[in-house]
């Protein structure tokens, strides 16, 4: 693909021509998506941990839970499971982390675009999940770069986590938790 090609996506069965304007919108909600992949399989592989079972067999509970209840049940298998008080502290941090980048990736990812305003930026129509309210924010190419930093720092600690349990690692400390996006995107509008 020539960055001459048009960018084609589809819509169920319609294919739909995506504006050039769009592209850069285009190409970050995808990187957005891989970065956030990784993370959510690192998350899964501390809920196998848990578990007490391989990745083989994790991604086979797993795979068809969605990321709410992959956080809950972590949450609770880490209480139920683990005796070290300042692991079970960094744990559930993990699980508020996740919980609040979760929320982030989705604003980003599900918003449905509206055009370019008088200043230049993007507006989105964001519906949440379960209501009909709807909202049109301005989302810039920086709110998903800043975003994707987080999700990245965010898988890194993870990794140190993973760690900690498969090696013996030093217990990484708590991950900073992650700005809410929609606040900030309300605030700075």
């Amino acid at each position: 693909m020539s960055s001459n090609d048009p960018i084609i996506l589809t819509n169920g069965w319609r294919p739909k021509r995506v504006p050039e304007p769009h592209y850069p919108y285009v190409f970050a909600v995808g990187v957005l998506q891989r970065i956030w992949v990784a993370a959510e399989r690192d998350f899964e592989a501390l809920i196998w941990h848990y578990l007490g079972v391989n990745s083989e067999v994790g991604e086979a509970i797993t795979t068809e839970i969605g990321s709410r209840t992959r956080g809950q049940i972590l949450k609770s298998l880490a209480t139920e499971k683990e005796r070290v008080q300042s692991t079970l502290e960094v744990v559930r941090n993990a699980c508020v982390c996740f919980d609040v980048l979760r929320t982030n990736r989705n604003l980003l990812v599900h918003s449905r675009t509206g055009g370019m305003n008088d200043v230049g930026v993007w507006s989105f129509r964001v519906k949440a999940t379960g209501t009909v309210t709807r909202e049109t924010l301005a989302i810039r190419l920086e709110h998903f770069q800043n975003t994707a930093d987080q999700i990245s720092s965010f898988r890194a600690h993870l990794e140190e986590l993973l760690a900690h349990f498969r090696t013996g690692a030093p217990l990484p400390s708590k991950s900073p938790k992650p700005s809410d996006l929609l606040g900030q995107i309300r605030k700075d509008q």
